[in-house]
Formats: C-alpha cells, sequence, structure tokens
C-alpha cells in the first residue's frame, strides 16, 4: 500500500524532530492542521516543492536504499530512526534535511502546548 503524503510527511518529521525532553510533546502528538493549512497558503512554492521532494526522497527512496522493501510509515521506530539517521550522514541528502528540519521546528514551535511548555519556568 503506498501511504498518503501527508502520512508520509507527518513520519518523515516526526524522525527527523525527534520529542526533545521527555515533558514535551513528540511533534506527531500535536495538532498540526492549523500549521499546515497555513504552510499551504503562504510559503514560497520552492519551499513547499522542496518539503515535497525531500518527503518523497527520504520517506519513499531512503528505506530502499537502506536495504528495506517498505517505506518509513511502514517501518517500526526503531527502523525509522535508522534509516534518518542513516541518510542524514549520505552526503546527497543534507540538503533535503535542511528543507526537513526548518519545516519540522516551524510545525512543533507552532503549537501553543510547545510554546507553552518552553514559557514555564523549570
Amino acid at each position: 500500500m503506498i501511504p498518503s503524503h501527508e502520512a508520509l510527511r507527518d513520519a518523515v518529521l516526526a524522525a527527523v524532530l525527534p520529542r526533545p525532553r521527555p515533558e514535551l510533546p513528540a511533534l506527531s502528538e500535536l495538532d498540526l492542521r492549523a500549521f499546515w493549512a497555513r504552510f499551504g497558503a503562504v510559503s514560497p512554492s520552492h519551499l513547499r516543492l522542496g518539503l515535497f521532494v525531500a518527503v518523497v526522497v527520504v520517506g519513499s527512496l531512503a528505506p530502499r536504499l537502506f536495504g528495506h522493501t517498505r517505506p518509513l510509515t511502514a517501518l517500526d521506530a526503531e527502523s525509522r530512526e535508522a534509516v534518518v539517521t542513516r541518510a542524514a550522514r549520505f552526503g546527497a541528502f543534507g540538503p533535503l534535511f535542511d528543507v526537513l528540519k526548518v519545516v519540522a521546528s516551524l510545525a512543533y514551535f507552532s503549537s501553543p502546548d510547545v510554546e507553552s511548555a518552553f514559557r514555564r519556568p523549570r
């Protein structure tokens, strides 16, 4: 089964930006529908295209390059992490990871839950 682009995007971004600290939510736990609506409406077309390409390459091509027969969405958490870690070290994928990290960070910090957790005194 071929995953939807949104499912692949979410899996890739969650693997690229794991839970920062135990008390903070993981990217995969956040409701990012408002972020994705804004991103689609206001982000430059070259950024949207770059994200699309990065998601397809890291989510579908990279697992196959590294010995898996299925896309990232069909792998267990440990295998996802291994694929993303290995792909991040693969020189040609460097610019793709730059795009993924920037968009994952923008999405993560767009959440009011994350913002309030960072503003809370420790």
